[in-house]
């Protein structure tokens, strides 16, 4: 069972949206920092259609805090203190994360290609387990990565670091396709630094 990660605010187009991450309200614990890092991977599910999940990955996250753009005094030295003189103040800081869509699982049928359905505003989005993730890359029973290709024209600064970090996962969710996995990792590390490396 993953961990509930938060919930679609913005659709950025047709396979990037953004995620508001879950915070620790009402005494339900939000997501630790790992589960919202780099180069996870989430599905998202639909009340509409729970069978089918979209699929995807964390490409970038930021942080806000938009009780800081009010104006007026402070009223507490720090966020603690404002729990204790004011227990009813609402938490204002949150965390967004970026996802990319990469494929989809509706029943047992897994696809790769950019899902032809979108999410709907307030989707829950959840970390995927181990073993979601192996069976997302097995394809009738064979190992595949056939979103790389896609990923891979996605105009992005983190699009190159981003596939190498996926190959560092799956080389140990997968250690019988290593060999092709740091070929792959090797290739782009190599384009990377011909690149001049990572650059926003």
């Amino acid at each position: 069972m993953g961990v509930n990660i938060g919930k679609i605010i913005r659709g950025e187009n047709q396979v990037t949206y953004l995620v508001q991450v879950e915070n620790s309200l009402e005494g339900k614990p939000g997501p630790a920092p790992e589960d919202c890092a780099f180069g996870n991977y989430v599905k998202v599910i639909s009340s509409d259609a729970p069978a089918r999940v979209l699929v995807g990955l964390v490409i970038d996250s930021a942080l806000v805090d938009r009780d800081s753009l009010r104006a007026g005094p402070r009223l507490a030295p720090d966020f603690e203190s404002m729990n204790v003189l004011f227990p009813d103040f609402v938490d204002e800081r949150i965390k967004v994360v970026r996802i990319f869509l990469i494929g989809s699982i509706d029943g047992k049928a897994t696809s790769h290609d950019f899902p032809g359905v979108t999410p709907k505003l307030g989707d829950v989005v959840v970390k995927m387990a181990d073993a979601e993730i192996k069976g997302f890359h097995l394809v009738g029973g064979q190992f595949k990565v056939g979103y790389y290709s896609q990923a891979m024209q996605i105009r992005s600064p983190f699009t190159m670091p981003l596939m190498i970090r996926v190959f560092d996962r799956l080389g140990k969710l997968f250690p019988d396709q290593v060999e092709l996995l740091a070929l792959l990792k090797s290739n782009l590390e190599y384009a990377l630094k011909m690149q001049g490396g990572f650059s926003q």
